[in-house]
């Protein structure tokens, strides 16, 4: 599935989640135009496996894939500037059901993270449904 051009403006923030993982198992965002002030760009954090928080910088044209039903992910900072487009894409096998999960599966989460903030402190710890 394919989402338009969705544009944001100052201020503006994304709170970090996962995607649905029945459909958008692997996700794109194309970075279409950003007009941001000098010390601004609005990176997409991804929280990796490792409990490190990866930031990705786009330019217009450029794209990122990454797993997006597993790798949870945002933009919890506010956007400095006055206009930030992509566009969203997200796919799926044609056969995918979704993932076969059990009650020890927990996605969107590293061990003892809740959340991207780049600036979070790495040693807080966090439970979410009692796990970890």
């Amino acid at each position: 599935a394919t989402f338009g051009v969705r544009i944001y403006t100052r201020g503006s923030m994304l709170v970090d989640h996962v995607d649905r993982s029945d459909t958008h198992l692997a996700s794109a965002v194309l970075q279409v135009e950003q007009s941001v002030d000098e010390d601004g760009g609005w990176p997409l954090e991804v929280l990796l496996p490792n409990g490190r928080v990866g930031e990705v910088y786009l330019q217009p044209g450029e794209m990122v894939l990454y797993e997006g039903a597993w790798l949870r992910h945002g933009r919890p900072m506010r956007l400095k500037g006055d206009a930030f487009a992509n566009v969203f894409s997200h796919f799926a096998p044609l056969a995918w059901t979704g993932p076969s999960t059990s009650p020890d599966d927990f996605y969107g989460y590293a061990r003892g993270r809740c959340n991207t903030l780049a600036d979070e402190d790495p040693e807080a710890k966090c439970v979410v449904d009692g796990k970890w």
